[in-house]
């Protein structure tokens, strides 16, 4: 019998949402080898706690597998610094996001791990196979898939493989109740990948080994609905990158399964859900045309549906078309926020105002796409720069142009300058802005996006949100309005114009101080 420990290291932010990726490795690994593993799931998150120290007192773990997200190399870093002290002799397994985009970095600094890139469920299994039939001296990996590892002092990479979603198990939702208790986000998958795959900022191709997009069988989504709802959940996420994909019919069996389901009282009949969906899939492009997309959104909504995510990213068209790859216009996205607003479906925007190639001129133009899709008020953090991910089409370009740029590991993304000075500055100027107000949003939105409390609705606390999200764009309306003029004392303007915004933002902090004393966290600025 040996022990293995798999841990969500989730990240700084003060948020909880369910490890579905370790509880997803877990059935491969305890339904597999029931007689010959003792598996231990974790999350720091959940525990609170700063590394996985707790943990390791009490036993050795022949393996540990970490879950690694954004922001969260420090806590990756600290975690390994104590395995390397206190238990050397245990193999390390790294997932998620730093396993898949950053794998050569960090092999660089910790040789000895290994690196699963993209889906973990073939790979976690043989691995623990390995050390079961080798042992942690011997151990053989040149045949699992997925990997990325120092052997004799060089890189090797396995061979890449998808995941064959029709032999997939369900996760082992060990951490799911205690979730549902810290009123966090339960989540489930439907699908992987995305029909469109082409946008050049998008890590899908890596992820997946490949463009597409592929479904979990209908009657898997829905027993995990079943699942969701039996330990309390109201209001779980699809984590689908694109929920719809390219099959309409699909969808539709869908719905009645999920209709039926919650007509016989399996599933709660007041479960609500979220979901992603590309705007060509809003606009009924590829499946039938606008109507046929209204028909089936108004049948989704029907069995629940409350919020679709959807990645507008831009209202400036070299943006969109040239830079992003999105393959959609900005009248597209307003088209497509209307028809959901029409249907009284909330919306979640993904929205990248800045890019390195960013001028004045498209700073303007996506500050008046706002305004005429009727954005400033939104909930969604719309004034945020593109993250150049590695391994992306515009990583591995980014990568050939700079060889000596070095891949932040904490953001997972290549650190860039803008090629037009006066749009860095005002980046500059409005995060600095910006960091005073993103502690209570990411305490709301904590809430938002997790099962509310009784006492309180999702759209209040949006409505909170929303309000510090319009201050936002006013500000930086502001600040662009001084670059573009011919003045001379920018500097002194600015800090003006921060000044009086700064005595705003007071007044609606006080305004807004009953409706959010609630929240408990140290690095509030509210005083209560």
């Amino acid at each position: 019998m040996i022990n293995v420990l798999l841990v969500d290291l989730g990240t700084p932010r003060d948020e909880i949402s369910e490890p579905l990726g370790i509880e997803t490795l877990a059935p491969y690994v305890e339904e597999e080898f029931p007689n010959e593993v003792s598996l231990e799931l974790r999350s720091l998150e959940l525990d609170n706690q700063p590394s996985i120290d707790e943990y390791i007192k009490q036993k050795f773990f022949s393996v540990i597998g970490l879950s690694t997200k954004i922001r969260a190399y420090n806590r990756f870093r600290q975690s390994m610094e104590i395995i390397q002290r206190k238990t050397p002799e245990s193999i390390v397994v790294i997932g998620d996001i730093l396993g898949t985009y950053a794998f050569e970095e960090v092999l660089s600094r910790y040789p000895n791990v290994i690196c699963v890139r993209g889906e973990g469920e073939n790979a976690f299994r043989e691995i623990i196979k390995s050390v079961l039939n080798s042992g942690i001296e011997e151990l053989s990996l040149n045949h699992i898939p997925n990997l990325a590892c120092i052997s004799e002092g060089q890189l090797r990479l396995t061979k890449r493989e998808m995941f064959d979603l029709t032999k997939a198990k369900h996760p082992h939702r060990v951490l799911a109740p205690e979730v549902f208790k810290q009123h966090g986000i339960g989540r489930l998958e439907a699908s992987r990948g995305c029909a469109y795959s082409m946008c050049d900022f998008c890590g899908n191709i890596e992820k997946y080994n490949g463009p597409g997009w592929r479904p979990f069988p209908l009657n898997f989504v829905v027993e995990e609905l079943i699942t969701l709802s039996k330990i309390g959940f109201k209001s779980p996420y699809f984590t689908d990158e694109d929920f719809l994909g390219d099959d309409i019919d699909r969808a539709y069996e869908l719905a009645d399964k999920i209709d039926k389901a919650k007509k016989e009282g399996l599933v709660n009949p007041e479960l609500d859900f979220y979901i992603n969906l590309r705007v060509n899939s809003v606009l009924g492009i590829g499946i039938g045309g606008k109507q046929e997309a209204l028909k089936l959104l108004r049948r989704l909504k029907e069995i629940g549906l409350r919020e679709i995510f959807i990645g507008v990213e831009s209202g400036c068209k070299d943006q969109l078309m040239k830079r992003y790859k999105k393959g959609v216009t900005k009248e597209n996205n307003i088209e497509a926020i209307k028809i959901l607003r029409h249907l009284g479906i909330e919306i979640d925007l993904g929205f990248i105002f800045f890019d390195q190639e960013s001028t004045l001129v498209e700073l303007r133009e996506n500050l008046n796409f706002i305004s005429k899709a009727g954005l400033v008020r939104q909930d969604a953090q719309l004034i945020k720069k593109i993250r150049v991910e590695p391994r992306t089409p515009l990583g591995f370009r980014f990568a050939k142009e700079h060889p000596n740029v070095k891949i932040d590991l904490n953001l997972v993304e290549f650190p860039y300058q803008f090629k037009e000075s006066e749009v860095g500055t005002i980046y500059g100027i409005f995060t600095t802005w910006q960091k005073e107000d993103l502690d209570v949003i990411y305490n709301l939105q904590s809430f938002c996006r997790g099962e509310i409390p009784e006492g309180y609705t999702r759209k209040e606390i949006k409505d909170v949100i929303s309000r510090y999200r319009e201050l936002d764009v006013r500000y930086l309306a502001e600040i662009v309005k001084i670059f573009e003029s011919n003045i001379t004392n920018r500097e002194k303007r600015a800090k003006e114009i921060t000044q009086k915004f700064q005595e705003i933002r007071k007044k609606l902090d006080s305004t807004l101080i009953d409706r959010v004393q609630w929240l408990d966290s140290k690095f509030r600025r509210f005083k209560v």
